[in-house]
């Protein structure tokens, strides 16, 4: 256990295995994703998948994966943050909407349809290589 500059107690557990990360997680009332630097959130991602309400930062590409799931925050902004969670911890039917909204938001995304939009994008720019004429090592 710690303890911060300003008096909150945190308890580091070390490393977690796959389901003892998901069942910590999913005990959780609310996720908070605050990074302020990503290409692409997985960690949000997993959150939305399980329904989560979310506090989430409004930076980087946080927004357009989230979209209308969840609260978005400035990272930096520590009364905003507390503003959302105190939302979320007053507001029961807000947090199983935002959570619901996250869910349907989450399953466009898969590792199938990644693939084949990938292979899609791979195919598309080989055949336009193709017809110019431009050989690929």
């Amino acid at each position: 256990q710690s303890e911060n500059s300003k008096g909150n107690k945190f308890h580091f557990s070390g490393f977690l295995d796959r389901e003892e990360v998901f069942d910590l997680t999913k005990s959780s009332a609310i996720a908070v994703f605050l990074s302020s630097v990503e290409c692409f959130g997985i960690t949000l991602l997993e959150y939305m998948r399980i329904g989560m309400p979310i506090i989430c930062s409004k930076e980087s590409s946080m927004p357009e994966t989230l979209k209308d799931g969840g609260l978005l925050v400035s990272p930096f902004d520590e009364a905003s943050i507390i503003k959302a969670i105190t939302d979320f911890e007053l507001n029961k039917n807000k947090r199983l909407r935002l959570g619901e909204k996250a869910y349907n938001n989450s399953i466009k995304y898969s590792w199938n349809n990644t693939a084949k939009e990938t292979y899609s994008l791979l195919n598309k720019t080989y055949k336009e290589f193709a017809n110019k004429n431009i050989k690929l090592n």
